[in-house]
């Protein structure tokens, strides 16, 4: 494998690993937050509410990345880094080309 090949695996083991980083980077600022509530104004449990609250915000989460797909955000970015893919712009004019060809 070479050095090119390695830095682009390693680079895709990082970026999947980042989301789940994420979340675990949401729970702990869940935590703090839940901790400076009951430290400044209501004494609550946080080991009780820890669980239920990590899961309403990820479902908040959930529901905003589902209005993203709806709206065709996610589509649109999906087209704009596609028409700046060299390979992918290749396959495409190679496409037009066998289609000219057919007609």
């Amino acid at each position: 494998m070479g050095i090119k090949q390695l830095s682009t695996t390693i680079k895709i083991f990082y970026n999947r690993a980042s989301g789940y980083l994420a979340i675990l980077n949401l729970i702990m600022i869940i935590y703090i937050f839940l901790a400076q509530i009951s430290e400044r104004y209501a004494k609550i449990n946080i080991g009780k509410i820890i669980i239920p609250a990590t899961l309403l915000v990820l479902l908040v989460v959930v529901l905003i990345g589902m209005l993203d797909m709806k709206l065709g955000i996610y589509a649109e970015e999906q087209l704009q880094i596609t028409k700046n893919n060299p390979i992918w712009n290749d396959i495409h004019k190679r496409i037009k080309n066998i289609e000219g060809k057919l007609k």
